[in-house]
Order: structure tokens, then C-alpha cells, then sequence
């Protein structure tokens, strides 16, 4: 708002005015005041343009962006930095109880404004990000992953993107991410929305690295058994996620005062299953469990098999028989919810 003409605020012949708690913008930039014949403008609390120079003073201050609600009107915008900025010593007694438009001059009795309209509304601040997001992690598959950045200033919204496109539901100042996956990984922004204005942080760049995933797989055979009978259990250990696993692989085999069972150590079937005995050891020093390990490295996709034969003595007795294996302490596994298996027997007494 304003003439824009040279001296479009102020033509100053042979004076030394005194501006406090003034707005002077969109008056012809660099050429809003003119002063001759020795003349000079002195400011104090006040708002100028960034290109008008032609004043002396301090606490002054400057924009390069409108501080008005629009461009017929010096009515100020909520954003304006001349809101509780004019001269703090100003009282009513100094500047009066109203404005131009007859509002109260001390808003919320707080310090008076710059310029003639006192702003009748809470001030909204710029968004500036006090803290970006860190740069980067590398996580395995399933992990969570959060990450914040600090804002000050009125906040309208956040709004998380990855390689540009909008993440559904990350809304927030942190970005948290639950059971991730290798379509996540990517790079990662958030656009804070102002009154004011908007500002997107630094990037945020996730990787996701593949972990393997190991579960048990138990064949106890026959299903039916009577009297005193010969059974076997197989185990196939299977890698999941296509990643190879190495390190001690620990299996668990469930005991039970009905049956003997042992590692035939050179066998490479049993009950018709291929296994590879020689790989592993059997510790039965446990009272409730068969105790088999390997360092056998697995392939991504791949199993690794073990075969225990024994007999079953039921003695006086029929019911049925759950044989269950679990795998425990596997190295670098982040998910354990499938390590355990079973498979059951039916037997009869003779």
C-alpha cells in the first residue's frame, strides 16, 4: 500500500522529522524519502522497507515481505514483525486508548504496535527448524525408526515426504516408522506450514539391510504308533529372507519319559527326509530337552537338516505325543515370533 513515486512516504525540505512506532513500505522503495536542502529523518521502533536507507536511528527494523493483511490496507497481517514492536514506552496518555479504526491501542494490554492499526488477534511467528533431522540410518528389516526435528514459531502442519511423495500419516514433528521394509528405505523430508511461511528440513536418508529369519520345521513320524515302536523326529532349519545366516545355530527338541532318542551322527536320511547329521551335536545333558547346534553357515533361502532316531515305550498307556523344537539365541535374527514348531504322535498301549 502506498505511493510509489519518488517521496512516495515522505519529501523532507529543510526538516529533521522524528518517526517512532512507524510502518513505511511499498512507498517507492529506495527512493521513499527524500531529503533535502540538509535534511534528515530520524526512526526509532519503527518498520521499514529493506531498500529505504535514507534514515538514521535505532531499534529499527526491516522486511522484504508485506506487513500488511493487503495491498489497499494497512491493516497489519498476523505475521507482521510490527506487531508488539512499536516503542515501549508508549502509554495512552502518549498515543491514546484507539487506533485509526477505533480498536484499542494496547491489545491484550501488551506493547503498542508499529504503525497506525493496532493488530487485534494473537501474532503468528515464522517456522524456523532449530534442530534437522539427522542425516542417516541403516537399520535391519523390521526395525522402527524414528526421527524429529525442533521447531519454533506457529506451526499449521507437518507433513513427511520420501523421494517427494507424500508418507501417509506422518504428520507430526517426528517421523516414526514401525516394522520397516526395504520399500522404505529412501530419502525423507518434512515441510512445515506456517501463517507465516514454509520451510522444508534437510534430508533424512534411511537404508534398510536384510537380516536372516530362521524357522523350525518338525516331522515326527509315524503319526501313529503301538506299543513299544521305533520313531524318528526331522528337522528342517529353513532361512526365510533369502540372507545367509552364520554363527551358532541352537535347536531345541522337547523330552519326554516315553522316548529315547539319539543322533545317528553319519546318517544323511531319516524317515525319508535328507538331513545332514554330520553337521551338528547333540547334548543331552538337558533334562528337558534334545540340545542340537550347528556352525554349519546357512544360505539365503536355504535349510539346513537334522534327523534324530529313537523309540517310543508307552508302556500301559495311549494318548498322543506333541514333539516340539524351538530355536533360541540365533544370531542377528530380529524376529523370533517364528522359531517354534511341533508336530504330534498318536500311540497305543499293545
Amino acid at each position: 500500500m502506498g505511493n510509489t513515486g519518488n517521496g512516495g512516504a515522505m519529501v523532507n525540505l529543510n526538516g529533521q522529522p522524528q518517526l517512532i512506532s512507524c510502518v513505511l513500505f511499498n512507498n517507492g522503495g529506495s527512493n521513499s524519502l527524500i531529503n533535502a536542502n540538509n535534511s534528515s529523518v530520524t526512526a526509532r521502533y519503527s518498520l521499514f522497507e529493506a531498500s529505504i536507507t535514507d534514515y538514521s536511528g535505532t531499534n529499527n527494523l526491516t522486511t522484504t515481505s508485506s506487513p500488511f493483511a493487503s495491498t489497499g490496507s494497512a491493516v497489519l497481517n498476523s505475521c507482521s514483525p510490527a506487531i508488539n514492536a512499536g516503542d515501549p514506552a508508549s502509554t495512552t496518555a502518549t498515543n491514546g486508548t484507539t487506533d485509526v479504526a477505533g480498536n484499542g491501542r494496547f491489545y491484550n494490554n501488551s506493547r503498542i504496535d508499529m504503525g497506525a492499526f493496532e493488530y487485534q488477534g494473537a501474532q503468528s511467528l515464522p517456522a524456523t527448524i532449530t534442530a534437522q533431522p539427522r542425516s542417516g540410518s541403516t537399520v535391519p528389516l523390521g526395525s522402527t525408526v524414528t526421527v524429529a526435528v525442533s521447531i519454533t514459531g506457529t506451526v499449521s502442519s507437518y507433513q513427511w515426504y520420501k523421494n517427494g511423495n507424500v508418507v501417509s500419516g506422518q504428520t507430526s514433528a517426528t517421523l516414526a516408522l514401525n516394522n520397516v521394509q526395504a520399500g522404505d528405505a529412501g530419502n525423507y523430508v518434512v515441510v512445515i506450514v506456517s501463517p507465516c511461511n514454509s520451510v522444508t528440513s534437510t534430508p533424512f536418508s534411511l537404508s534398510v539391510t536384510a537380516v536372516p529369519d530362521l524357522t523350525p520345521i518338525l516331522y515326527a513320524r509315524p503319526t501313529t504308533l503301538t506299543g513299544d515302536s521305533p520313531l524318528s523326529v526331522v528337522a528342517d532349519v529353513v532361512e526365510l529372507n533369502g540372507v545367509t545366516i552364520t554363527g551358532t545355530i541352537t535347536l531345541k527338541i522337547t523330552r519326554d519319559a516315553k522316548v529315547s532318542l539319539s543322533l545317528p551322527s553319519s546318517a544323511t536320511s531319516v524317515a525319508n527326509r535328507s538331513v545332514q547329521n554330520s553337521l551338528w551335536q547333540l547334548n543331552t545333558s538337558d533334562a528337558n530337552y534334545y540340545v542340537l547346534t550347528t556352525t554349519q553357515p546357512i544360505a539365503g533361502g536355504d535349510k539346513l537338516s537334522v534327523g534324530l532316531t529313537g523309540t517310543l515305550t508307552p508302556g500301559a498307556t495311549v494318548g498322543m505325543l506333541t514333539v516340539s523344537g524351538v530355536l533360541v539365541n540365533i544370531p542377528s535374527e530380529i524376529r523370533s515370533s517364528n522359531n517354534v514348531d511341533s508336530d504330534k504322535i498318536e500311540y497305543f498301549q499293545q
